[in-house]
Formats: structure tokens, C-alpha cells, sequence
């Protein structure tokens, strides 16, 4: 186990361009975090079965009501093995932080399957709701 004495040791032996090299691969990391989840939020977007049309052609001939779960549950499952992978690629000095964040992205996975979920299978009801009673 490493203790904080040792992570405050090799935090200062840092120089400042493995500081930068380390901002860059954050950066990184994060924005492909945000791609995951767009891809993720379009995939599950076009497996809804009120969506006849999916841009997704091969959900056209399978769209039906467990479509909708099965890419749900593969999005949990795969999704959480690739945050490890960009953890690890973050190279983080504290493993604190390093739980932090996955678990961070872990949850923010969630949020934003649920809202993506609930948002495009009612959004003609927000549409009307805030055309009637917000924006008058």
C-alpha cells in the first residue's frame, strides 16, 4: 500500500514538463471519456422502439422492447473496463484520486444513460411542457 508521504515525495520530484505531459493525457482522457458517452447516448438513442427510423441500420430489423435493455447492459458492462484503461493510461500518482475519477465516470455513465433514455422517449411531451407552460 502506498502511503501519502510517498505520493507527496514523488509529486514534488516532478518535473515541469512530465506535469504537462501528465495535463495532456488528462485532457485526453477526457475528452475521449465525452466520446464514449456520445457514442454510448446514440446507440441507445436508436435502439428506442419509438424510433422506427433508427439511423443505425442493423437496430431497423431488431428494434424491438428488449433491444433497448440488451445495449443498456452492454454499455455497463463495457464501458466501466474502459475507464480502467484510461485510468491506467492517466498514469495517476495518487490511487485516491485515480478511484475518484472512475468511479467519478462511473456514475456520470449512469446519469447520462438515464437521462439520454428518459430525455429522447419524452421528449415531445418537455417540447410541449416548455412551449406551454415555460415559455408563455
Amino acid at each position: 500500500m502506498v502511503n501519502s508521504v510517498e505520493i507527496k515525495r514523488k509529486e514534488e520530484a516532478q518535473s515541469r514538463s512530465e506535469i504537462l505531459i501528465i495535463i495532456g493525457r488528462r485532457i485526453i482522457a477526457n475528452i475521449v471519456v465525452l466520446v464514449l458517452l456520445t457514442f454510448a447516448a446514440i446507440i441507445l438513442i436508436s435502439t428506442l422502439p419509438s424510433l422506427k427510423d433508427s439511423p443505425i441500420v442493423i437496430f431497423r430489423s431488431l428494434n424491438d422492447s428488449n433491444l433497448t435493455t440488451v445495449v443498456v447492459s452492454l454499455v455497463n458492462v463495457v464501458l466501466p473496463v474502459l475507464f480502467r484503461w484510461i485510468a491506467i493510461f492517466e498514469k495517476w500518482t495518487n490511487p485516491q484520486w485515480e478511484t475518484t475519477w472512475t468511479l467519478g465516470r462511473y456514475v456520470d455513465t449512469k446519469l447520462f444513460i438515464f437521462t439520454s433514455l428518459v430525455w429522447f422517449k419524452y421528449h415531445k411531451f418537455f417540447h410541449h411542457f416548455l412551449l406551454k407552460y415555460v415559455l408563455n
